[in-house]
């Protein structure tokens, strides 16, 4: 399912996620994705503006699984929710082959049944 209305399409996604923030992993699971970008869940409050990378390996099929691919951004907003933190991470860096390889992803989550 994918959300519309944006400029990137949203596909709900929950796949493992570590952010680099600084010298700290923030190690979470992620909501949803787009070309522009990632929502997670995570145990901690990530602050506002701070720069961070994304590790993410994409998920084809039970035996089939990208290789992490790493992703700059900034955070945009984070949320408390229950004890746990949502955070919003605006792509900002998305080099050629990390582009494409998501691109193919999200061409992927477009084309499989609802």
């Amino acid at each position: 399912m994918f959300v519309v209305n944006r400029a990137h399409p949203r596909f709900a996604l929950a796949v493992e996620v570590n952010l680099v923030v600084g010298a700290t992993d923030v190690v979470g699971r992620t909501e949803n994705i787009s070309l522009g970008g990632i929502c997670a869940e995570v145990d901690r409050a990530v602050p506002l503006g701070e720069g961070v990378v994304s590790k993410l390996a994409l998920v084809f099929s039970e035996d089939e699984v990208s290789e992490s691919i790493e992703v700059g951004g900034r955070v945009v907003w984070c949320t408390p929710i229950d004890g746990r933190f949502q955070v919003g991470i605006q792509f900002t860096n998305l080099s050629g082959d990390d582009r494409r390889n998501l691109e193919l992803f999200l061409r992927f989550l477009a084309a499989r049944p609802d």
